[in-house]
Order: structure tokens, then sequence, then C-alpha cells
């Protein structure tokens, strides 16, 4: 009976010895290492997901693990003429700090280890969960709430466009434009310079639309295609748009932290953009139109058919994404440590707009890639000869196209962004 006493003893002796010894392998085989991706990685943010995130993990040592999340992009998804440039540095999971650096203690469980806990940043509190394992991880952000509420809970629509009791030009547009100049701009009925020749850009119907039968201003595709903005408590900026994606046409909304933001101050916030999800809808909203949708303010596929106005389209379209990409490419360092936004109070909403510190090189850049397009000129000279009140102007409007260089460089003030109301 000593002996079975004995044994007994020996085998669960030996049983907890292999246990401690297998939970000690087991955090042994979790090395270091980078989880990325949607097949190694899940991240949420108050329970939506997000996109474009990496964690690098380092295991214990006897101390806690370590874990820091950041996020990079690389720009070649976008343009294969964008192809060999580095990977940059893009928005990190909270709003505010590109990366995020906390450590947890490890809790086995089922086939993987979990983890929480909580903290601060300078702009959010929040608290956090997961489970890690050798092949996958988890990390949901939860409670995420900004510090500062300045902005928070409220709802916005893009300006509609109003024009002037005489029908000459408009009092109020969706866009905020301001631009100032040394240099005048010396073009007859055009009494703010280079400013109203912005306006007028906007609301000329260049756009080709309805499957090349009509053609739309960029004031009312904004005004068509943007129902909502707005701005939570947590940083999230969701906006309701116009979808069109293989062959229907809805109101829907863009992934919850596509858009996110802090306030720094009474009238400014730092706009951060994921780019993993402006790819998404680029090309969601790119696939299969159908032209015959009347709401559909982008117009219809570019079909080679060998018609005029689906050939107009195609063009636009290509125009459209080259001066995308050159405003990403110019933004991109700001993506990370977020783009500089002024919010100005108006007496029926507020206007957003990037300043001229972030403005004046970006225009610089837009300014040579049009100036260097001659379908995008030949488009704009139909568009003004096509308009019986601009006609008599396409002498001074061709010359002011050539100067625009001269013009920015004379540059004293220049705001361009939106013109928002209070959604009812």
């Amino acid at each position: 009976m000593k002996h079975l006493v004995i044994a007994g003893t020996c085998a669960v002796t030996l049983c907890l010895l292999a246990a401690c010894d297998k939970e000690k392998d087991y955090y042994d085989v979790l090395d270091a290492k980078t989880y990325t991706g949607f097949n190694e990685l899940t991240v949420t943010y108050n329970e939506s997901p997000m996109s474009g995130k990496s964690v690098t993990f380092t295991p214990p040592a006897g101390a806690p693990a370590t874990f820091k999340v950041f996020s990079q992009f690389d720009l070649s998804q976008l343009s294969g003429s964008l192809k060999g440039t580095p990977p940059i540095q893009a928005p990190g999971a909270l709003p505010g700090t590109p990366e995020l650096t906390f450590t947890a203690d490890l809790h086995t469980a089922a086939g993987h280890y979990t983890f929480s806990g909580a903290g601060e940043t300078e702009f959010v509190t929040y608290s956090y969960d997961g489970t890690v394992n050798r092949e996958k991880m988890s990390l949901n952000f939860t409670g995420v709430k900004l510090k500062d509420l300045t902005f928070a809970g409220r709802v916005f629509a893009p300006a509609p466009a109003v024009k002037n009791p005489d029908g000459i030009g408009y009092s109020q547009l969706p866009f905020h434009i301001v631009w100032e100049s040394d240099m005048p701009v010396q073009i007859p009925g055009l009494t703010n310079g280079i400013e109203d020749l912005m306006k007028l850009f906007v609301t000329l119907p260049i756009i080709p639309a309805y499957g090349g039968t009509a053609e739309m201003s960029l004031v009312q595709v904004i005004g068509n295609a943007i129902k909502t903005i707005g701005m939570r408590d947590d940083g999230c900026i969701p906006v309701t748009y116009l979808q069109t994606a293989n062959g229907s046409s809805q109101f829907t909304q863009t992934p919850m932290s596509f858009l996110q933001y802090v306030p720094t101050s009474a009238g400014s916030l730092r706009l951060f953009v994921n780019p993993t999800d402006l790819l998404t809808l680029v090309l969601l909203n790119n696939t299969n139109r159908d032209p015959d949708i009347p709401e559909n303010p982008f117009g219809a596929p570019a079909k080679k058919t060998g018609t005029a106005g689906n050939a107009d389209n195609e063009e636009i379209k290509e125009i459209a994404f080259e001066i995308a990409i050159t405003c990403l490419e110019k933004l991109a360092p700001m993506l990370a440590t977020g783009i500089p936004v002024t919010v100005a109070p108006q007496s029926n909403g507020v206007a957003m707009y990037i300043g001229s510190e972030a403005m004046l090189p970006l225009m610089k850049e837009l300014t040579a890639s049009i100036l260097a397009n001659d379908k995008l000129k030949a488009m704009l000279t139909q568009a003004i000869v096509g308009n019986p009140q601009l006609v008599q102007m396409l002498p001074d409007l061709l010359k002011a196209m050539e100067r625009l260089p001269e013009f920015i460089a004379s540059t004293t003030r220049i705001e361009l962004g939106l013109n928002l109301v209070p959604y009812k």
C-alpha cells in the first residue's frame, strides 16, 4: 500500500512538472513576431473592424509581454508608377498616436493566450483585450473616448449651393475657397481674382454623368453624393455617401475608422485618413456601375463603346485618379501625424478647411499636374466654350491658367475645404 501511495505521488508530481514544462514550452514558442494582414491580425475599434494595422509582439522574459501597434501603407498599391516607393507611416489605431506601445500579462487559455488592460494617450482613454498564439492575434480597443469633446456629437451636411439674386455667381457653396495673392488676376467680371476663378471651376459642368448624356459640376457631385458627416466622441468621422457598385446605388457609410480626428484647440483639429480604407472605397466604387440609375452622381462606367461620351468619361476618371495620387503623395508625410484642419464658425454652420501652410505645397504640385495635362486643359476649355456666360472670358481665362505658378508663388493666404451646415 505504501508503495502505491509513493507511486501515485510520483505520478501526480510528474504530471504537474509536465504541465509546467508544457506551459513553459508554449511560452518559448511565442517568439517575437509582427502580426499583420487579414489572416494574422484582427483589430477592432469600439466593436468596428479596423484595417491596415500591424502589431509587433515581444514575448515575456520574466516580465509582461510588449505590444507595439502601428500602420504602414505601400503606395504602389495605388499606382504602378509608385512601384519601389518605400512604405509610408500611416495613422495608428488610436487617433493622434502613430505608434502605441503597451505591456500586458498573458493568461493561458485553450490554444492561445489572453491579455487585457486599460490606458490613456494624450488624446483618448481606452481599454483593450485580445488573444495571441503562434499564428494569429486579435486586439480589441473598447471604451475609446476623446478627452476633448469640443466637436463630439455633431452631424453635418455639405452646405447647399445658393446663387446670387442676379443669377450670376454664388452666395454659398459646399466648397470653402479663399485665395489671396499679391498678383491680381486680370479677368473682367472676377473681382476676387484667382478665388473667383477657383469657384468658377468647381461650378462648371465638366464631369460626364448618366452614360455621357449630361455633365455635372463638382458642386453638384458633392451635393448629391454626401449626405452626412458625423463627429463621434471616440474620434471617428463616419460619412454617409452614395455608393454605386455592382449595378446598384444606395446610401451607405464609410468604414467607421476610415476618418478619425482629435481636437487641438477650440478652432482646430487634426484629421487622420486610413489609406487602406481609401483604397477599398476607390475599388468598390469603380465596379459595374449601372448607367440607368438616376441618383448616381458619378456617371456610368467607362465602357469602350467608341462613343464620345464614354471616352470623355474614361479620360476624366484617369485624370482624376492621377490628381488624387498626386495629392496623396504630397499629403503622405501628414498621414500619421494628422492633416491640420481649421474649424471656423459661420452664421449657418462651420467651415472646415486646410490652410496655407499645408495647402501651398500641394497646390504647386497640382498646378504642375494640370498645366502638364493637355487633355484636362482641353476639357476645361470645352466646358468654358459651352457656357454662354463664360465664353467671352475664354482668352483671359486661358492666360490666367498659364500664369497659375506665378499666382501661387505670390499667394499670401489660401484656404480650401468644405462649408458644412447642421444635418436636419
